[in-house]
C-alpha cells in the first residue's frame, strides 16, 4: 500500500471520527423520539450516476442544515455507509458489485464523498490518480476540467482502461487454468476478439463496457470448472457482533439474530435464496454452520433473540449447538438441553454456559467451544469476557468432556485430512497479548496437542507490537520489511480437500474475526513466513498493518488448492469499541489467479460461512492410545533438552541443564479478580523438578488435564530457557519430544538413556509446601528474613532497599508502566520487599505483558538467559556472596524459583482473603510480643510485627525461625533459643503465631 494511499485512509478516519451521533443508518424511524432524516438518493442507470448525483445533493441539504451531520453519521462511520446499502438493493448484479468493491478499495470516491466536499472535479481526481502512466497526464487534464456527468465520464473511461488490461491477464490466466480440466476453444477465441479491442488505439471504445465484457466472459469462463459443478451453497445470514473484538464476538449478548441459514440455488446465474430452517426455530443467531463429510447433516451454534415468552423458555441462555438435515426436514438441539448437565471446570457458576463452532468428529460426535471451562482472559478488566476452550460429545450431545486445558481462549475447531483436529489458541505467557493467536492440532481423545502454526512467528516491528530489543519499529522500517508482517489471529481454518494445506481467516485481537484470507502449507514448515501465502494480497493484516483499509474477508471454505469461497465486505474492518452495521458481507468465489467473483449480497444483513452442498472425503479415525483405566498422570519423554531452536547462538553448553521445572498456569476463575503480579500476570504452581541424564535425556511423570509449561534449569536451579508455550497430557498419555522446542522435522534421537529407565516422579519443589500457586511471602520473605532484612528495612536501609514483608492487606496493583528510559512508574506506591525488589532498576527484571513497554518487554520468542532470574543482577550477587552472606542452597533455589515464576507475588487470583493480608488481631499480637520479650529481650521483642511473623505462612515465622539451630531446621541467629520444634518454647510461642495469623471475621 503507497504512502499517499496510507495518508488519505488516516485522513479519512480523523474525519469520520469527527461525526459522531448515537443512532446508526439502520435505526428505526423514531429512534430516541426524533425521526431519522431521509438521506437524498436518485436512482438511475447505474450505480455510479446514482452514487454521483446523490451525494452532491445530500452535500447542499448538510450546507443548509449543519444539525443533519450529527444526524445522518454514527460514530466512526462514513459517507459509503449511507449508500452501500441503497446501491446493493438496486445494483446487486455480479457486474455492479464488481466496480463497487473495485473502486471502494482503491479510495476512489473517498475524497468526493467527504462532508463538506461533493464536487465531480474531487472525483475525477480520483479516477485520475490511478489511472496508467500513459493515460495519467491526458486524466489529469480531463479532471481538471470536469463540470458535469459526461465529463466525469471521459475520465472513468481512461481509469478503465488499466482494468481491461488487467481483466484480460486474468482471463488468459484463467482460459489457462480451466483448460487443464476441459477445453474452451469458443471461449478462448472470445478472449482473443476482447484481446484486439483491449490493444486497440481507437479511444472512442467504452473502457467500462469493455472492461465488463472481459469480466463477464472471464466469469463464465471459471464457472465451467469442473469443481464448481454443484447447484446448492449453504450459506449464513448472520450480522457481525455488537461489540467487536476477537473473544467477545462469540457470547450470545453481542448476537443480533437474522434469518440463518441459508440454500443459494441458481448461485451462478440469478441466485435464489431459501430458508433451511424455516420456522423450526424462533428467531435467534446462527454463528459457524459445518457441513457432515457426506453434506446431508449441518451443526451450527444458535441463540435464540426471541421476544416471545415461549420460545425464551423453550431456547434459554446463549448460544448452544444444534444440528439440522441439509433438506431442512429436522432440527435438533444438542447442548444446553434439560438432560445437560452443564458440568463445568472446578463445578465453578462464575460463567455462563455456552457453547459453539461446533465440526464433526470422524467416526462420530462433534468437537465444539465452551465457556464450561469457567475461566476469564486477564486483561479484559471489569467487562464480562470469559475464556473458552475444546470440548467433545458424542453425536446425540451427551458425554460432553473436556478435550483441552489451556489459560487463554481457544476456538474454531475443524477437522483436518488426517483426522486430527486444528483450532485457534490464544496464550500469551510472558510474551505480547496481541501478536499470537496462532493454530494448534489435537487429537479427537485430547492427546498430541501442538503448534500446527505460528506458536513462535510474530513480528517484532509490526503496528501495534513494539519489542525494545528490536531497534526498527513499523513507521520507519523499510518497505521491504514493511511488507513483511505476520497475522496476530488465524481462525476459521479449514481443511482444503485432498491436501495438506489450510485456508483460514488472518484478523487482528481488537476486532471480530475478519480480515485477510491465507493458505497454511504445513509442509514448508511451522512458523515464520514460508508456510504463509495471501490469498488476498491486497488486504492488509488488520492490526498488524494498522487500521482503516477498506475491504475485509472471512469464512472461507475451499473446494480446491485454487477455488475457495468466502465472505466479503468492502467497508473497512470495525475496531474494538467501534459499532459494527449488520450488513456488508456478501459471498464471493476466489481463486489464486487472483479472480474475486461477486456471487450474491443481502443489502439487509451480511452473508458469511459459504459451504457448497457437496460430500468430501470423511477424515480417518486415529484410534485413541489412551488406557481405558489410569491414575490421573502422564509420561513425558525428552530425548534430548539440548536440542532446541531456541538457542541459535549456542550459548547453552552440553552439561548446564541439570534438571526439568514444571510448572502449571493457573486459571483465572472470574473477572474483576486479583492480579497475581505486574501487569495482569498468572498464578503459577510448581509441581517439581526432575534430573536430566548426561546424555540430555529424560523420562518423568506430569499430572495430567493441567495447563503446564518447561524451564531447563541450571546447577543453582536457574532457568536458562522457558518454554512459554503451554501443553497438556491427558490421563495416561505418553508423549516424546526429541528436544526443547526442537527444530521443525529433526529427526528422534537413535538412542538415549532414559529409554532404560523407568519413569522418575518429579521432586517437590523446595520450600513450604501449600496450596495454590507460588506466593512471594510464603516462599521468598523467609529468605530475606533471615539473611537480608538486617541491612535492608530492619537496622538500616543499604542500597534504598526496603525488604520488610507488606502489613496487612496492600493496595490493589494497577498497570506497572514504563516511561522514557525505562523508568517505572506505578499509579499506586507499595512499601514492601516485593515492590522495592521488582522496581530497583538493576537487581531484577519482570517481564510486562504489554510488549511497548520498554526494555523489560517480552520478545517473541525464548532465547537463553533473556528473562527471569538469570536476567537481572539479583542472582549472581547473592550467588557471590553479596556483603559476605552465604546463602545456603535451598534459599538460592527459593529466590531463583521466585525470579523464574516472573517475580510472581501471590498465588491465587482472590480479590479477598488472602493469607497474604491477614492483620494480625491486637490482643493477640501483645501476647506474642509480651512472650517474646520474656524469652529474647526487649529488643527483639518492639522490632515490626512484620518481621516476627509471617502471616501467610507462620512456619516460616522469623520468631519461630531464628531462634532454632540449623540443625533442628531452624536459623540458628538467637543465642539461647529452642532447642528443638518439640522444645515446650517452642510450641506456645507457634500457639501465639498461629492465633495472630487467624482472619478477622467479615461482618
Amino acid at each position: 500500500m503507497t504512502a499517499d494511499r496510507k495518508s488519505k485512509v488516516v485522513l479519512a478516519l480523523k474525519l469520520t471520527l469527527v461525526l459522531i451521533v448515537a443512532v446508526t443508518i439502520t435505526a428505526p424511524a423514531g429512534a430516541q423520539g426524533k425521526a431519522k432524516p431521509t438521506v437524498e438518493y436518485s436512482k438511475k442507470a447505474t450505480w455510479f450516476e446514482t452514487l454521483a448525483v446523490s451525494w452532491p445533493a445530500q452535500q447542499a441539504k448538510l450546507q443548509a442544515d449543519q444539525s443533519l451531520a450529527g444526524k445522518l453519521y454514527p460514530k466512526d462511520r462514513d459517507t459509503w455507509h449511507l449508500y452501500l446499502p441503497k446501491l446493493f438493493a438496486d445494483f446487486n448484479s455480479p457486474e455492479a458489485l464488481r466496480q463497487i468493491y473495485r473502486e471502494r478499495a482503491d479510495l476512489i470516491w473517498d475524497d468526493f464523498l467527504r462532508p463538506g466536499n461533493g464536487r465531480l472535479k474531487t472525483l475525477a481526481e480520483g479516477y485520475a490518480a490511478h489511472c496508467r502512466d500513459e493515460d495519467k497526464d491526458l486524466a489529469t487534464k480531463l479532471a481538471s476540467g470536469v463540470r458535469d456527468i459526461s465529463g466525469l465520464v471521459k475520465v472513468r473511461n481512461l481509469y478503465y482502461r488499466a482494468m481491461t488490461v488487467e481483466a484480460l491477464g486474468l482471463a488468459g490466466r484463467t482460459v489457462d487454468f480451466v483448460e487443464q480440466s476441459v477445453k474452451l476453444p469458443t471461449m478462448r477465441k472470445q478472449l482473443g476478439t476482447l484481446a484486439s479491442k483491449v490493444k486497440s488505439a481507437d479511444k472512442s471504445i467504452d473502457r467500462v463496457a469493455l472492461y465488463e465484457q472481459i469480466s463477464a466472459l472471464r466469469r463464465r469462463i471459471i464457472f465451467r470448472h469442473p469443481a464448481l459443478n454443484f447447484k446448492t451453497i449453504l450459506i449464513n445470514k448472520h450480522s457481525p457482533p455488537l461489540y467487536s473484538h476477537n473473544c467477545d464476538q462469540y457470547l450470545a449478548r453481542h448476537a443480533r439474530g437474522g434469518p440463518g441459514l441459508t440454500l443459494l440455488t441458481n448461485w451462478k446465474t440469478a441466485p435464489k435464496a431459501t430458508s433451511l430452517l424455516g420456522d423450526k426455530l424462533p428467531t435467534g443467531d446462527v454463528n459457524h454452520p459445518t457441513l457432515s463429510p457426506d453434506a446431508r447433516k449441518v451443526i451450527f451454534a444458535y441463540c435464540c433473540k426471541s421476544k416471545n415468552r415461549a420460545d425464551i423458555e423453550k431456547h434459554p441462555g446463549g448460544y448452544y449447538i444444534y444440528e439440522a438435515t441439509t433438506d431442512g426436514a429436522r432440527v435438533k438441539q444438542l447442548t444446553g438441553t434439560k438432560s445437560d448437565k452443564k458440568e463445568t471446570i472446578g463445578n465453578r457458576s462464575t460463567v455462563e454456559v455456552e457453547d459453539f463452532d461446533p465440526c464433526y468428529l470422524p467416526g462420530g460426535g462433534f468437537a465444539f467451544t465452551s465457556t464450561r471451562s469457567q475461566n476469564y482472559g486477564r486483561c479484559h478488566g471489569a467487562r464480562y469476557t470469559p475464556s473458552y476452550l475444546i470440548y467433545a460429545a458424542d453425536a446425540d450431545g451427551t458425554n460432553i468432556r473436556p478435550i483441552s486445558y489451556a489459560e487463554g481462549n481457544e476456538h474454531f475447531p475443524s477437522m483436518l485430512n488426517d483426522g486430527r483436529i486444528v483450532f485457534t489458541r490464544w496464550e500469551y505467557n510472558n510474551r505480547n497479548q496481541i501478536a499470537f493467536h496462532k493454530l494448534w492440532s489435537i487429537r479427537p481423545d485430547g492427546t498430541g496437542v501442538a503448534n500446527f502454526y505460528g506458536v513462535n512467528s510474530a513480528t517484532p516491528w509490526a503496528y501495534n507490537y513494539h519489542d525494545a530489543r528490536v531497534s526498527e519499529w513499523y513507521d520507519n522500517v523499510p518497505p521491504e520489511k514493511r511488507s513483511k508482517i505476520l497475522p496476530y489471529l488465524i481462525s476459521e481454518t479449514r481443511a482444503i480437500p485432498g491436501s495438506r494445506k489450510v485456508v483460514a481467516t488472518a484478523s487482528g485481537h481488537h476486532c471480530f474475526t475478519s480480515g485477510t484470507l491465507i493458505v497454511i502449507d504445513p509442509d514448508k514448515g511451522e512458523d515464520g513466513f514460508a508456510p504463509i501465502t495471501k490469498l488476498t494480497p491486497k488486504v492488509p493484516y488488520p492490526e498488524a498493518e494498522g487500521w482503516g483499509y477498506p475491504g475485509q474477508y472471512l469464512t472461507p471454505s475451499a473446494i480446491s488448492e485454487d477455488l475457495f469461497f468466502a465472505g466479503y465486505s468492502p467497508n473497512p474492518i470495525n475496531r474494538q469499541r467501534q459499532s459494527t452495521v449488520p450488513w456488508g458481507h456478501g459471498i464471493v468465489l476466489l481463486d489464486t489467479l487472483g479472480g474475486r467473483e461477486p456471487i450474491y449480497v443481502d443489502p439487509a444483513i451480511s452473508c458469511v460461512s459459504p459451504l457448497p452442498l457437496i460430500p468430501r472425503k470423511a477424515p480417518p479415525v486415529i484410534p485413541s492410545q489412551l488406557p481405558e483405566a489410569t491414575d490421573d498422570t502422564a509420561t513425558l519423554i525428552v530425548q534430548n533438552v539440548y536440542i532446541t531452536r531456541d538457542d541459535p547462538k549456542g550459548i547453552i553448553k552440553k552439561g548446564d541443564i541439570k534438571s526439568l521445572r514444571i510448572i502449571e498456569m493457573l486459571n483465572l476463575p472470574s473477572r474483576g479478580s486479583f492480579w497475581a503480579g505486574e501487569r495482569e500476570d498468572f498464578a503459577r504452581k510448581i509441581w517439581g523438578t526432575v534430573p536430566v541424564n548426561d546424555d540430555g535425556s529424560v523420562m518423568f511423570k506430569v499430572p495430567a488435564r493441567k495447563t503446564l509449561y518447561i524451564q531447563t534449569l541450571d546447577k543453582n536451579g536457574m532457568a536458562l530457557l522457558t518454554l512459554r508455550s503451554l501443553f497438556h497430557l491427558m490421563p495416561g498419555e505418553r508423549r516424546s519430544c526429541v528436544g526443547c522446542h526442537e527444530p521443525s522435522g529433526t529427526p528422534p534421537v537413535a538412542r538415549f538413556s532414559a529409554m532404560k529407565q523407568a519413569p522418575k516422579e518429579l521432586t517437590p519443589p523446595v520450600g513450604p509446601q501449600y496450596p495454590g500457586g507460588f506466593s512471594f511471602k510464603r516462599t521468598v520473605q523467609p529468605v530475606l528474613d533471615r539473611y537480608c532484612i538486617k541491612c535492608h528495612g530492619l537496622e538500616k536501609s543499604e542500597g534504598k532497599l526496603n525488604l520488610l514483608a507488606a502489613l496487612g492487606k496492600t493496595r490493589k496493583p494497577r498497570y506497572t508502566r514504563a516511561g522514557r528510559g525505562g523508568v517505572w512508574g506505578y499509579a499506586v506506591d507499595y512499601s514492601d520487599s516485593w515492590h522495592s525488589l521488582i522496581t530497583h532498576p538493576k537487581l531484577t527484571k519482570v517481564a510486562i505483558r504489554k510488549s511497548n513497554f520498554g526494555a523489560t518487554s517480552e520478545s517473541v520468542n525464548s532465547r537463553p538467559k533473556e528473562l527471569f532470574s538469570h536476567s537481572g543482577k539479583l542472582m549472581g550477587l547473592l550467588l557471590k556472596g553479596h556483603a559476605k552472606v552465604k546463602l545456603d542452597e535451598t534459599s538460592i533455589r527459593r529466590l531463583a524459583a521466585w525470579g523464574d515464576m516472573n517475580y510472581i507475588r501471590y498465588g491465587d487470583y482472590t480479590s479477598s482473603d488472602k493469607p497474604e493480608w491477614i492483620v494480625p488481631d491486637k490482643t493477640a499480637e501483645a501476647e506474642l510480643r509480651a512472650y517474646t520479650k520474656a524469652l529474647f529481650g526487649e529488643k527483639i521483642s518492639a522490632q515490626p510485627i512484620q518481621t516476627l511473623i509471617n502471616v501467610a505462612q507462620p512456619d516460616e515465622s522469623r520468631i519461630l525461625k531464628a531462634p532454632l539451630p540449623i540443625s533442628a531446621g531452624g536459623w540458628g541467629q538467637i543465642a539461647k533459643g529452642y532447642a528443638s520444634t518439640k522444645d515446650a518454647h517452642y510450641a506456645k510461642m507457634l500457639k501465639l503465631v498461629m492465633n495472630c495469623t487467624i482472619p478477622k471475621q467479615r461482618k
